[in-house]
């Protein structure tokens, strides 16, 4: 996770992690904001802790110049039956790196992220 992050993320990213209910783009307690490279690692690493098996497919990718738009689904092998949808605007440095990733998602159902704000 960590190379994950390390390699896909620019050093001054933002992430914003939306879901229209609890975590709104007006909310105060910031749980929502990752801006630093040791706690975003750490939440990857919980979360692929709690799902082990989880890949993502990816179901319509849109682009405008340094932008994309993403829709995808998590699946997990270890259930098969199980999938939920998201999905991610993405803002690219010049290097190809990842500036802004705003994802809208279900926070509530996303595998590891209750455990992170117990």
């Amino acid at each position: 996770m960590e190379l994950f992050v390390r390699e896909a993320y620019a050093p001054t990213f933002r992430v914003v992690n939306l879901d229209g209910t609890s975590w709104t783009a007006n909310s105060n307690h910031r749980e929502n904001i990752l801006e630093n490279t040791k706690v975003f690692i750490g939440a990857e690493t919980a979360i692929k802790r709690a799902a082990p098996g989880r890949h993502i497919r990816f179901n319509r990718t849109i682009r405008a110049r340094d932008v994309i738009t993403l829709e995808a689904s998590l699946l997990d092998s270890d259930r098969p039956d199980w999938e939920l949808s998201w999905c991610g605007i993405y803002t690219f440095d010049t290097n190809g790196l990842i500036l802004s990733d705003h994802s809208y998602l279900s926070q509530r159902d996303w595998p590891g992220i209750a455990e992170l704000l117990d």
